[in-house]
């Protein structure tokens, strides 16, 4: 892919995604921009979730990809590309999870394809090549041959015994070219598995037993993270009551004091009741036995 081109090199990538069925919708705009949250999902699908064959490579070389942060998973890929894969990164890390060097990028991801499809490939030819070339067995053809080469021993004999001499040849013959076989048979290898397997196989199960121990760990601590909010959301609730019930009482307080104003300056329309008389000329409050009294909030108020 040649360099230059951003808009080329991003249409291309994305038809190496397709080719290898990436399941994600991709971000063109991330890409060109060169957005680490577009680039770092291409490259945990391509080396773990693309081909078993190329996950049971990565995980037999000694790298692992699992239950990483962003910066510890790119580290790594770096440097099995570099040094597994035999590319040639020009960018570090740090430069990868920053924005910008979008065709660097782009350029890095189609080359980790291509090798992750060669290495597919070239498994599964072997693969291939390796079932289609079974251990070799005597044909019917060579059983045959051999139970002709095997003397008949009937020497002068007459005819008739002549005759069961040889069926009691053919029949030694014949267990002779069975033992050949259960022979050819026996030599065979039991459990025949390609070279390196058992192993990869094992650090894969370890990589996953490893894996479901953090997932559980982190399952634990965010259990403890959902109780210890509960626990503040309970209190947060208990005290927004408490004040709304401080609010509603003393709402009611008002409510009490608003009608005993309203009641003295309904009963008092000039507001000059209970005046000293001497004070401005007014008219001195009523005698007693003049007005009617009423209980007001726990008073009695002269009207």
């Amino acid at each position: 892919m040649a360099t230059g081109d951003i808009l080329g090199n991003v249409e291309r990538l994305r038809a190496d995604l397709k080719h290898i069925k990436y399941p994600l919708e991709v971000d063109l705009g991330g890409l060109r921009t060169g957005d680490p949250a577009a680039i770092l999902p291409i490259i945990h699908y391509v080396l773990l979730r693309f081909s078993r064959h190329v996950a049971l490579d990565v995980a037999a070389s000694g790298y692992e990809l699992q239950g990483k942060t962003d910066a510890r998973f790119l580290e790594a890929v770096l440097k099995l590309a570099r040094d597994h894969f035999g590319l040639k990164p020009v960018l570090t890390c740090g430069q990868f999870l920053e924005q910008g060097f979008a065709e660097r990028k782009v350029l890095f991801l189609h080359s980790l394809i291509q090798t992750a499809k060669e290495r597919h490939n070239a498994e599964v030819r072997r693969q291939r090549l390796a079932a289609a070339a079974p251990p070799r067995l005597l044909s019917p053809r060579s059983r045959g041959k051999e139970n002709q080469a095997v003397p008949r021993g009937d020497g002068g004999a007459p005819p008739g015994k002549r005759a069961s001499l040889g069926v009691r040849g053919q029949v030694a013959a014949g267990q002779q070219g069975n033992a050949s076989v259960s022979a050819t048979v026996q030599a065979v290898p039991q459990g025949w598995a390609p070279a390196g397997a058992a192993s990869a196989i094992g650090e894969l199960v370890g990589g996953l037993e490893r894996r479901l121990a953090a997932a559980e760990a982190a399952a634990a601590a965010a259990a403890d993270e959902a109780a210890e909010a509960a626990r503040r959301a309970s209190a947060a609730d208990a005290a927004a009551a408490v004040a709304r019930s401080e609010r509603s009482a003393l709402a009611a307080r008002l409510t009490v004091v608003e009608g005993r104003l309203r009641f003295l300056e309904a009963g008092d329309p000039g507001g000059m009741a209970g005046q000293d008389p001497d004070a401005g000329g007014m008219s001195s409050p009523l005698p007693d036995g003049a007005g009617s009294h009423r209980e007001v909030g726990g008073s009695f108020i002269t009207l």
